[in-house]
């Protein structure tokens, strides 16, 4: 059996008060897209635990009001889904609307939020929490599946990026064009230049627009095809590769890889993999890879994913990058049901590495601590442990990547300094990974990050987590 890191549920004191009316809200009603009304209702009753931000853009000849809408919680948020399906359904990742003098008008919705999925929740040995967030991981494939019916599960390669999401209004001939959590309104690209976005927290979005710009000039489909389509769907993708964005993964080139298309009014999470790809394919956008499979009935099922779950953890960041995202959907039909995420091994790894040298650089612990809680969280993986595994290889690696945040803190000493510098690092990951995976000496290394620009950015997705495991 594969042993997992569980999910735990986290309440604050933020949350904690209002537990018993966050439950209540439209319990006794389905899941449906709320109205405006309705959402600036619950926004205004849970201020403490939403954002509704509302940026007025004069463009030229065009006046208009965006508004970014999002928990601004990060580690209660998954306890906060748990408490109601309704607002896991409303608080996509990635929700805005657009008024242009005719009332809100909703401009792009992302994707639900899906989780790991652990084969321990599977079989229902989690508790109440683990067993809610399971449900919107798998539970409506295994009720079909429980009444022998086939389901089909999409295999999709999870690109490691920043979220774009792509849509179109019709009614101001503009594109939507947006990072997870800032959104632009652009008709052309002159509109960039645009002072309403001349704001540090608008530089991913701007590169990802400049892309988009970049990559409408190569189609060879007619445009208004494209806009027929996002006037009532958002184009989900990941914007890869840039220099100064670095995750864990390398990409050859800046690109935006599309893997989702979502209803803007509806309720379901996304349409088919299938479907999303052969639109993507007309349009000829770059893609995620998929494969799909099918499990016959729940027994099939939960071995299906025991196998998925060992043959991805052992795949390596090469092999498999980040993992794989699964869409488990009715065969029938191929309605989406559900989304989850396998992750391989040496990703999580790497990110605990990264994560230990941030505590170290950022809270000022110490190096063994660091260490030690570095090895401790990777004996709760999968494999970490087994005698085949190169654990000594990434205990050695972490040591490195401290023994390096200990001579920045020491040759730099002032604490804005080198944190300024460790900014760039993060920014530049792969490239001061390779360095010290090279040996390079940490002078030299140090030397290259004093040395090159940072990339001012604000609103930076990954959100880490020191405490445990939220990727």
């Amino acid at each position: 059996m594969l042993q997992q890191k569980r999910k735990k549920s986290r309440i604050t004191k933020n949350l904690e008060p209002l537990i018993q009316s966050l439950k209540s809200f439209r319990a006794d009603q389905p899941e449906t897209q709320l109205t405006i009304e309705e959402l600036d209702n619950f926004l205004q009753t849970f201020n403490i635990l939403t954002s509704s931000q509302v940026v007025e853009c004069n463009l030229k000849d065009l006046d208009l009001q965006i508004r970014d809408i999002k928990l601004k919680i990060h580690y209660e948020e998954d306890t906060l889904f748990s408490l109601n399906k309704q607002i896991h359904q409303t608080f996509r990742r990635g929700l805005a609307y657009v008024n242009y003098g005719q009332g809100w008008k909703i401009l792009r919705k992302g994707q639900k939020k899906f989780f790991d999925l652990y084969f321990e929740d599977i079989q229902g040995k989690g508790g109440e929490f683990c067993n809610t967030i399971n449900y919107y991981n798998i539970g409506r494939a295994q009720e079909l599946a429980q009444q022998n019916k086939q389901i089909k599960i999409y295999i999709s390669e999870k690109a490691n990026g920043e979220n774009c999401q792509i849509s179109y209004c019709k009614d101001i001939d503009s594109w939507s064009v947006s990072s997870k959590n800032k959104t632009l309104v652009l008709r052309n690209e002159n509109d960039l230049e645009a002072q309403c976005y001349q704001n540090n927290s608008y530089l991913v979005a701007l590169m990802i627009a400049k892309q988009w710009f970049k990559e409408l000039k190569q189609l060879n489909q007619p445009i208004e095809g494209l806009k027929n389509i996002l006037q009532d769907h958002t184009f989900i993708g990941e914007f890869c590769g840039h220099v100064q964005l670095q995750h864990l993964i390398r990409y050859d080139e800046v690109q935006i890889r599309f893997f989702s298309i979502v209803k803007k009014n509806g309720t379901e999470t996304c349409l088919s993999p299938k479907f999303s790809q052969q639109i993507f394919d007309n349009l000829q956008l770059k893609t995620v890879k998929f494969r799909e499979i099918v499990a016959n009935g729940i027994e099939d099922l939960k071995m299906k994913m025991l196998q998925l779950s060992n043959e991805i953890a052992k795949m390596s960041l090469k092999e498999m990058g980040e993992g794989s995202v699964l869409y488990f959907c009715n065969a029938e039909n191929d309605e989406c049901l559900s989304l989850a995420k396998l992750k391989t091994i040496e990703y999580r790894i790497i990110r605990k590495i990264r994560e230990k040298m941030k505590s170290l650089v950022y809270k000022k612990v110490d190096n063994k601590t660091c260490l030690n809680k570095f090895i401790s969280e990777c004996k709760k993986f999968p494999y970490f442990n087994d005698p085949e595994f190169q654990q000594a290889y990434y205990i050695e690696l972490c040591t490195k990547l401290l023994s390096f945040g200990q001579f920045l803190i020491k040759e730099l000493k002032d604490e804005k300094i080198y944190k300024s510098v460790f900014n760039k690092i993060k920014q530049s990951f792969l490239d001061f990974l390779d360095l010290i995976k090279q040996n390079a000496p940490f002078d030299f290394i140090l030397n290259h990050f004093v040395k090159i620009k940072q990339f001012d950015v604000e609103e930076l997705q990954e959100i880490e987590n020191d405490d445990d495991d939220l990727e």
